[in-house]
């Protein structure tokens, strides 16, 4: 009898964990359609690497946008960049609405691309910023 009594403590002392929740495709649509220049449909659905670079490209071509207008690159890489991510963003959105892009499963950020997304944004205003006269 002694071992069935431990073995049902032991059950009992062990946490349940709880029962995950399914992400929603229509929030994770309208969020990428609204905020996906800032990532956030990705962010929601668990896919971070993939946020991460939507913000980074999004921020990039804002703060180009912010450049003086005399400097024709920094508007010319504004452009691009916002035309290129919005287009990105509307193809996910319909993507997530459809079921063709599913939730992630929360993974970590891995630290080099980190670094490495974090290091685009300064480099691509410093390239800009060496041209303005």
């Amino acid at each position: 009898m002694q071992p069935q009594n431990k073995q049902a403590r032991l059950r009992s002392t062990h946490p349940v964990a709880p029962a995950r929740v399914p992400k929603s495709s229509t929030a994770a649509g309208f969020l990428q359609f609204f905020f996906g220049w800032f990532g956030a449909g990705r962010f929601y659905y668990g896919h971070p690497l993939v946020g991460i670079t939507q913000l980074a490209i999004g921020v990039t071509g804002i703060l180009l946008g912010l450049q003086p207008a005399r400097n024709p690159v920094a508007g010319t890489l504004f452009m691009l960049l916002l035309a290129a991510l919005s287009v990105w963003v509307v193809i996910e959105a319909i993507m997530m609405w459809s079921g063709a892009i599913t939730a992630g499963e929360n993974r970590a950020i891995p630290t080099p691309a980190v670094i490495a997304v974090a290091t685009v944004p300064p480099v691509v205003i410093t390239f800009c910023t060496m041209f303005n006269p």
